[in-house]
């Protein structure tokens, strides 16, 4: 059984039409960062920065930035 996360937010920059540099560069998270997060890379991920994105996007529920998958 495979149980990993996915994170949703290249969905996020899309809609809010955002680049990584610009998120950069409001929130203080690096380039380098967004990047793994947005392309499901990143083998970890601080509280911190995921409230961080929470604030900015606005995201009234997790699931709108993370989701959990279990496959059989």
């Amino acid at each position: 059984m495979a149980k990993y996360w996915i994170c949703h937010l290249d969905k996020l920059m899309e809609k809010h039409q955002i680049t990584q540099s610009l998120l950069s560069r409001e929130t203080g998270i690096s380039p380098a960062s967004i990047s793994r997060i947005q392309n499901n890379h990143a083998t970890r991920v601080d509280f911190n920065t995921l409230n961080t994105l929470a604030k900015y996007f606005d995201i009234k529920s997790g699931d709108e930035l993370l989701e959990y998958v279990i496959e059989d």
